[in-house]
């Protein structure tokens, strides 16, 4: 048993060093340059999202989901006349408020309303409405998903070709016409970066009597694409 041991032993070994140097081999006879090419496009940022909050207090716990239900059909309702919004409700918790006796004073409720759309005729109207229904929370603003593909769809043929070309590049620094691009890696885009308003801004916009000037600002859209050029050694 211990001689069939030691002979897959030996065996095992000799691939070992053989693969070893065959690796030592290849590795002298070419020449492997790590590279990477990043291309970005500046855009606007075409869709908002606007956060409401509808809040209630009473000493009944029913009183306060009715007022905060009455305050979010009210606002549903201003909402409705204004196509192209999207609305999302959530956050709606009710809960006691006690005293240092550990006895309910009170009961607070809240409910969270989100606007969003890419188009904002009207939306200015909408806000300072809604201003009078409901707490304001935030705004911020992204770049829409519909135009991220559009952008990401043409840095990837512009990517492509300026990492073609550096790769190209690289072999001729070389002094080499002849190349290999191996290992080509294409890394997912960074999250667009939101925008916000600043709150305090926001809000004396929406209580001024004019409508809100909204700054929507850009985001840059950045796609990299790394590899490995493989140019021949002139010793082989």
């Amino acid at each position: 048993m211990n001689s069939i041991l030691s002979i897959l032993l030996a065996v095992t070994l000799s691939l070992f060093a053989f693969g070893q140097a065959w690796a030592d081999e290849d590795a002298n006879r070419f020449n492997r340059i790590s590279f990477a090419e990043t291309v970005s496009e500046t855009v606007s940022n075409d869709q908002v999202t606007v956060q409401f909050i509808a809040r209630a207090q009473d000493s009944d716990p029913e009183t306060v989901a009715r007022e905060i239900n009455q305050q979010m059909q009210h606002a549903k309702r201003l909402i409705d006349r204004t196509q192209g919004l999207r609305v999302q409700t959530g956050g709606y918790r009710i809960h006691p408020v006690y005293d240092k006796d550990q006895n309910i004073q009170t009961w607070r409720g809240q409910q969270t309303l989100s606007i969003e759309t890419q188009n904002s005729p009207g939306l200015a109207k909408i806000l300072t409405e809604l201003q009078s229904l409901l707490s304001y929370n935030g705004m911020q603003f992204s770049v829409s998903r519909q135009q991220q593909e559009r952008v990401m769809e043409r840095l990837l043929k512009q990517g492509i070709q300026a990492y073609r070309d550096k790769a190209k590049q690289i072999a001729r620094a070389f002094g080499k016409e002849a190349f290999n691009i191996t290992e080509t890696h294409i890394d997912n885009p960074m999250p667009p970066t939101i925008y916000r308003q600043p709150r305090t801004l926001a809000l004396s916009a929406m209580k001024a009597e004019s409508a809100p000037v909204m700054e929507a600002g850009q985001t840059d859209l950045r796609l990299t694409i790394s590899g490995v050029v493989t140019i021949r050694n002139d010793t082989f």
